[in-house]
């Protein structure tokens, strides 16, 4: 019997992590930032405490990670109306080339290889 209450309480929180991860709007893994990224690893892990645990704890879960979704919703907002907190939790970009020069100084800032580089020039 305890197969199968761990096979539903799965299936059941993969349905609701894939729901929530859609309400988080972004298409792409690439599109994703840090705080994102942050927060999907959260999500799993509280789904993956849930699956383990007994029935009383998957209510309480799910509104865990729903609360999570707000926060994070929350967190988008604000950093879309205030310059410096999108600064705080987005990383503005790097220029590793410009006019056909790479940036060493930026790499090396960044731990991004020549190689790393020419990998992704490759693969474009």
């Amino acid at each position: 019997m305890e197969k199968y209450n761990i096979i539903i309480k799965t299936i059941l929180f993969y349905l609701v992590l894939i729901i929530i991860v859609r309400l988080l709007g972004k298409r792409e893994v690439g599109e994703i930032s840090v705080f994102d990224l942050v927060i999907i690893l959260i999500l799993a892990d509280i789904a993956t405490i849930a699956i383990n645990a007994d029935w009383s704890i998957v209510l309480p879960s799910i509104l865990s990670l729903f609360s999570l979704l707000i926060l994070q919703k929350i967190f988008a907002y604000i950093s879309l109306k205030f310059v410096k907190v999108r600064k705080i939790l987005d990383y503005s970009p790097s220029i590793i080339m410009f006019e056909n020069k790479l940036n060493i100084n930026e790499m090396k800032r960044q731990a991004y290889t020549v190689e790393d580089f020419l990998f992704q020039a490759r693969e474009r």
